[in-house]
């Protein structure tokens, strides 16, 4: 979605967020969400982001903010209290650096978040050293675990990973 017209990418955000509200409400797990969102985001702080390498939000970060909220997730990343490390993912060909990759946690494991930091040593095979991984270390205690996950064993949604126009 990145360097596409407007009306694409509100398409794009809108489809997403509309697939994890449907998802939702048909599922008891979860979301972990692992996301290069190509998107700024900081500007306005909530349970989701916090001001943590904070940058002016643009359209897909408000985009990308609205399906945290939709997912109940939060970005552990942007918080001073979990995270670790450098505040940027990307480095530009001109070698400016942008924050870009995220991953988001449910907001009810929060506790069990422990940190998130930048691994640069996590080979991401891309064609050029662009991209940083990020990750997130998160722990459970046996008295909370039931709270945290259902008994019910999980199945992959294959006919909604298949659909071309989500994950494009």
């Amino acid at each position: 979605h990145a360097g596409r017209p407007k009306e694409e990418r509100e398409a794009f955000w809108n489809q997403a967020i509309e697939f994890v509200r449907t998802r939702k409400k048909s599922n008891q797990f979860p979301f972990v969400i692992l996301f290069d969102a190509n998107s700024s985001i900081g500007q306005v702080e909530s349970l989701h982001v916090g001001p943590r390498g904070a940058s002016k939000q643009c359209c897909n970060g408000f985009f990308f903010h609205k399906l945290l909220v939709a997912s109940s997730t939060f970005l552990p990343s942007t918080f001073d209290s979990c995270h670790d490390g450098q505040d940027f993912t990307l480095t530009l060909p001109n070698g400016h650096q942008l924050r870009r990759d995220f991953i988001g946690m449910p907001i009810r494991w929060r506790a069990g978040v422990h940190s998130s930091c930048d691994d640069p040593d996590i080979l991401l095979a891309t064609s050029r050293e662009d991209h940083c991984a990020v990750c997130c270390q998160v722990s459970f205690s046996n008295d909370k675990a039931k709270d945290v996950c259902r008994h019910k064993p999980f199945r992959f949604a294959r006919a909604a990973l298949r659909q071309q126009s989500v994950v494009d």
